[in-house]
């Protein structure tokens, strides 16, 4: 999961992609697709990855910018937020992300997508 960013320049996201993950990783631990162990050692190496990735605030013109991309894509709410702190940052780069629809709207955005294959 957190291998796509390795050799990364720098890291990107929206301030929400903490408890995202955190939330994903409960799930698939409660789910029983990782282990107790695998939780562990996956969320000590978000921790690690967030302590160096530059947080994107969300303020009111990514609001907007993300109901436009939501309407535009047809994008969950906060799939739309995602997309919004990656398109308003003006950086451009790679986007990475494991939804495909998600996916989709990122490639029609103009972003390089990691992983290149989910």
């Amino acid at each position: 999961m957190f291998a796509a960013f390795e050799g990364a320049a720098a890291v990107r996201s929206a301030h929400i992609t903490y408890v995202e993950v955190r939330s994903a990783l409960a799930r698939m631990s409660e789910g029983r697709r990782i282990t107790d162990d695998e939780h562990r050692s996956k969320r000590a190496e978000f921790e690690a990855l967030w302590t160096d990735t530059l947080q994107i605030a969300i303020d009111d013109r990514r609001i907007r910018e993300a109901a436009r991309l939501a309407e535009t894509h047809i994008l969950r709410g906060y799939d739309a937020v995602q997309l919004a702190a990656a398109t308003a940052s003006d950086l451009g780069g790679a986007f990475a992300a494991w939804d495909a629809r998600l996916r989709v709207a990122a490639a029609d955005e103009g972003f390089t997508l990691i992983p290149e294959e989910t």
